[in-house]
């Protein structure tokens, strides 16, 4: 048994795209910037770290489409049912192995059909809502709230969108879940685009980890960043913002009184971000041109 193929889609930079995997060894060889650490993180993410995916491993274009649904979601006072309307976005992976007969006893919960003679098993591991009314809810709770509150909109208050929204909520309201594959639904790709198969909508997803004693993941990472790795600073900053956001941050649900404070917060941060601007408007320029912190993001 090996893994014959993975098809990515909405992740990051992949669109959707297949993986062949060799009999032995694979490897990932491209010019920067096509993709290839792309890749390793997906693997890595939805076998291994699957609670640490979050907002920022859906494709860019892929905000576009959650603000139209936050805009939607506020102007309606039905929930939706099911997630139609996300169902174009959301990040997945799709593992197909090349299983023997001899070896359907380590697969047996993974089998489509009674019928099925050996071959391709398909799994998707898709990042989706944990639940699609309780999100809807909670979202329009807030945005109603700051409409409330802030009817004037000369403070930015959270959340002013959907993805705003989910930058804070994302752990709480998604979550990864295991579907079953047709193989006899199997595309093949044109072009190098893969086109993956559609999920039924009462397709009920599978319970418990699909690939649990059947995929082992070791990482030996690179090192590139340009600070000292046994720093306790980052840590120390971590706590401080967890304790700020439990016990002071009044941004999230405030009320009349904590308005006037606000503001006068939001004025002094835009005096003293561009004072800073003017003040290190040199050397920042001179550090994008290391392209530090990164190539596809060089401003600090």
């Amino acid at each position: 048994m090996k893994i014959a193929f993975v098809e990515v889609q909405n992740f990051r930079k992949l669109k959707s795209v297949r993986i062949d995997f060799s009999e032995k060894t694979t490897l990932f060889v491209g010019a920067n910037n096509s993709g290839k650490t792309t890749a390793m993180v997906a693997l890595r993410r939805f076998l291994k770290y699957p609670n640490e995916l979050d907002l920022q491993d859906f494709t860019i274009c892929s905000w576009r489409e959650i603000y139209k649904i936050g805009l939607a979601w506020e102007k309606s006072e039905e929930a939706p049912k099911d997630l139609t309307e996300w169902s174009e976005i959301l990040p997945s992976l799709d593992i197909w192995l090349d299983v023997a007969m001899n070896e359907i006893h380590y697969v047996s919960h993974l089998i489509p059909t009674l019928d099925w003679n050996g071959g391709l098993l398909g799994v998707r591991l898709r990042l989706e809502p944990k639940d699609i009314e309780s999100l809807y809810s909670e979202y329009w709770k807030h945005s109603e709230h700051v409409k409330k509150v802030n009817p004037t909109k000369k403070i930015p208050l959270w959340p002013s969108n959907l993805k705003e929204f989910l930058d804070k909520k994302f752990s709480t309201e998604f979550g990864v879940r295991a579907y079953l594959l047709d193989p006899s639904k199997l595309i093949d790709p044109k072009n190098g685009f893969a086109k993956p198969q559609k999920l039924l909508d009462d397709l009920d997803p599978i319970e418990g980890s699909p690939f649990s004693k059947l995929i082992h993941i070791n990482e030996i990472n690179a090192q590139r960043g340009f600070s000292d790795a046994g720093t306790d600073c980052e840590s120390l900053s971590k706590q401080l913002r967890n304790y700020y956001e439990k016990h002071l941050d009044t941004s999230e649900v405030p009320e009349g009184k904590d308005i006037e404070v606000l503001e006068a917060i939001h004025e002094a941060q835009n005096t003293f971000d561009e004072k800073l601007k003017t003040c290190f408007e040199k050397p920042i320029t001179e550090v994008e041109k290391l392209g530090y912190p990164g190539l596809n993001d060089p401003k600090i």
